[in-house]
């Protein structure tokens, strides 16, 4: 096994990996055993693991005696070494954006603005037969599982799938709601088979590829409280279909906008407010877009108090499958750094989305979907436990929101360079005299 020794700076890449789409990750964050195609570097550019190899306990345990905190990864390592570690860190979530009016309107806002002038209050079709029921849970799936690498594949073309086909519409309105189907069709079929896994990687966004990227994650997690919400096989797809779609009319907002380091309210404001209706801009064969679909697209960003924006609807004239969309799309943004903020800890988005809820921003029920999917404690963080052990959550309990299963830390330092590593799991619904006592950005000794 080629592994170069990282207490000696033997030798400097040549192309260097700050120019090379190469990317800083914790390195606790490292999946044991993953296999790497390309080289780790340090911070310095120093060549650390050769491409082809495994990250082993012996490679993490120098790296830990020498401080090493981060090392850089090509970008197309990132799913593979960290899918499904939770990469949240601040701890304070940024204040609720005012709701904006937007005076902006084409043909089809109009008749879904119509819609909603005639009926008053949205619902949902009548109840037909859910698309799947949740498996029954057993054992955490192992992070290096075939089956988990197999969701991580179809995860990573999903997303090169998308951006490819924003960049075609943002050159030129383009037929898009056939592909998207497809895209659609593909998502459902993945989330009934590997809900658990499904969920670790919908929980744990990244900032690249915007806006693709991060609608494949808000997409994921929606179809996830979809099945909790009981929802049949069409409406899914509607669901589906229209969260995927909900972000591309940020093609047409200003890129210095979507850059800018200061917050959504101060710098953009109601420029932003126009992007669900630039969407339809971008969409050719709108008649073949499903009339629940397109309120998905039109209200997401809509709160149950009237503070969203385009048209600062109330609850009853949202949409159902856009109120569940709201709740995925914010807990996924949050998830995720922004220019003008870190990435917020998954227990204080959490935290948040319930505040939300009892002040009327978000449906209850889709918040109640929400940690019955990913708890307090989503599935990937990291936590610190009553008995003094640290550990990453590698499985929710629905019914106990802050009793998850936890994959203790070993130390690693203690551990021959190739031993094998047996994980330990601590299921602390079954353990009640265990509790986690507060979350932590990774398992790093403070």
């Amino acid at each position: 096994m080629a592994v170069q020794n990282p207490t000696r700076a033997t030798s400097v890449a040549s192309d260097s990996p700050d120019e090379n789409g190469y990317e800083s990750v914790r390195v606790s964050g490292l999946q044991i055993g993953a296999e790497l195609k390309r080289p780790v570097y340090d911070d310095r550019n120093v060549l650390l693991i050769a491409g082809g190899t495994q990250v082993t306990p012996g490679f993490i345990s120098r790296l830990q005696r020498r401080n090493v905190a981060t090392v850089k990864i090509h970008s197309s390592e990132v799913d593979w070494l960290c899918a499904g570690r939770a990469r949240g860190s601040a701890e304070v979530v940024p204040p609720d954006r005012a709701g904006y009016y937007c005076p902006e309107r084409n043909d089809f806002s109009d008749a879904l603005d119509e819609i909603v002038f005639k009926n008053r209050t949205l619902q949902r079709s009548p109840k037909k037969t859910r698309l799947c029921e949740l498996p029954e849970r057993g054992a955490p799936v192992d992070a290096n599982s075939v089956v988990r690498n197999e969701c991580i594949c179809w995860y990573v073309s999903a997303v090169d799938r998308l951006y490819n086909l924003f960049l075609r519409m943002q050159r030129a309105p383009i037929d898009c709601v056939e592909p998207v189907s497809q895209l659609a069709d593909e998502m459902l079929e993945k989330v009934c088979q590997y809900h658990e896994i499904w969920n670790s990687l919908a929980a744990n966004p990244r900032s690249d590829k915007y806006p693709a990227r991060h609608a494949i994650h808000a997409a994921m997690l929606a179809v996830s409280l979809g099945i909790r919400s009981g929802l049949d096989a069409e409406e899914m797809h509607w669901l589906a279909l229209g969260t995927l779609l909900h972000d591309a009319g940020m093609l047409l907002i200003p890129a210095r906008l979507l850059k800018t380091e200061k917050t959504w309210v101060e710098s953009t404001g109601a420029a932003m407010t126009r992007h669900p209706i630039l969407t339809f801009d971008l969409i050719v064969d709108r008649e073949q877009l499903p009339e629940a679909a397109a309120f998905v697209i039109y209200q997401m960003h809509e709160r149950c108090n009237g503070q969203g924006y385009p048209r600062r609807r109330e609850s009853p004239q949202i949409h159902p499958l856009a109120r569940i969309a709201a709740v995925a799309d914010t807990y996924v943004a949050l998830a995720d750094k922004r220019p003008h903020r870190d990435a917020i800890l998954p227990y204080r988005i959490a935290e948040h989305m319930v505040r939300s809820a009892n002040r009327g921003l978000f449906d209850p029920a889709a918040v109640r979907a929400l940690l019955q999917t990913v708890s307090l404690f989503p599935v990937g963080s990291f936590v610190e436990l009553s008995n003094g052990r640290r550990g990453r959550v590698v499985q929710t309990n629905p019914d106990s929101f802050e009793r998850p299963v936890v994959e203790v830390a070993c130390n690693l330092a203690d551990l021959p360079n190739d031993a094998p590593l047996t994980p330990e799991y601590l299921d602390l619904q079954a353990n009640p005299d265990i509790k986690v006592v507060r979350p932590l950005a990774d398992l790093a000794v403070e």
